[in-house]
């Protein structure tokens, strides 16, 4: 994606280097303590996703709900 550039997600998963997991969504708040800057691993709900010029070089994509 280039130029502007907007995604709208509704959770974020995060994996962190000591193998703790985090869910964030709309009905979940982060952790009180924060969350560790180095995230392994992070997957995104997304929902759609628009900008100026958008390329997909992965061509092994799915849907799932």
């Amino acid at each position: 994606m280039r130029g502007d550039v907007a995604v709208y997600v509704n959770s974020l998963t995060a994996t962190t280097a000591d193998g703790h997991s985090y869910t964030l969504g709309a009905d979940t708040p982060p952790p009180k303590d924060g969350i560790a800057p180095s995230l392994v691993r992070v997957t995104l709900g997304l929902v759609g996703a628009r900008a100026d010029q958008i390329s997909y070089s992965n061509t092994d994509q799915r849907l799932s709900e």
